[in-house]
């Protein structure tokens, strides 16, 4: 099978392509920096952006199944610009790449979202799968848009569709707070965890 793993240098992504290929699959990747084209020496390459309708379409070309696992972004500023900036990110390079997938016939689609979907809330100590969303931040919210316009063209176009929602992630590459945490653990230092609500 053909798969095109969107934002593929991203941290998850890169993940993505990697087991992929390890499965005999035939991988697309949809990559924005042209200099990251040399760590996919083995997949079928496409640089441009995934807001651009044409190069998600040439991505596109004779795949069966998409990855989307679309940009984080790190917004400054008060929550309606935040929400907007995790909107384009999130909502409207995933109703691209649903429009394009319709019309390349890739009926197969995998949505990365998150586990912030159904909130933060510590009096919750199981996320049933039932849960719709209980979204707190812009990011989550934004994402939980995603997710139901990835349900609505699943109705409406018969495509299949699975929605991932992780928790944090974390292994090689990693650059998150979780590998900065790890290294502290590893050096034997206390933490100052007071005040810290993630």
């Amino acid at each position: 099978m053909a798969v095109l793993v969107t934002c593929a240098s991203g941290f998850v992504g890169r993940a993505f392509v990697r087991a992929l290929t390890a499965a005999g699959e035939r991988v697309h990747v949809l990559i924005r920096d042209p200099a990251k084209a040399a760590w996919f020496p083995d997949q079928e390459v496409v640089v441009g952006d995934v807001h651009d309708p044409a190069c998600v379409a040439r991505a596109l070309r004779g795949v069966e199944a998409v990855v989307h696992a679309p940009p984080i972004v790190y917004p400054d500023g008060d929550p309606d610009a935040a929400l907007a900036m995790h909107r384009r990110a999130q909502v409207e390079t995933t109703r691209l790449v649903l429009e394009q997938a319709v019309r390349a016939g890739a009926g197969n689609v995998l949505f990365v979202s998150s586990a912030h979907v159904t909130g933060r809330s510590a009096d919750r100590a199981l996320c049933e799968i039932a849960d719709h969303g209980r979204p707190d931040t812009p990011y989550a919210q934004a994402k939980l848009e995603a997710e139901e316009l990835v349900r609505s063209y699943a109705d409406r176009h018969a495509l299949r569709v699975v929605i991932l929602r992780p928790p944090g992630i974390y292994g090689p590459g990693d650059k998150s707070i979780i590998a900065a945490l790890r290294r502290a653990a590893e050096l034997n230092l206390w933490l100052p965890i007071k005040g810290v609500d993630a």
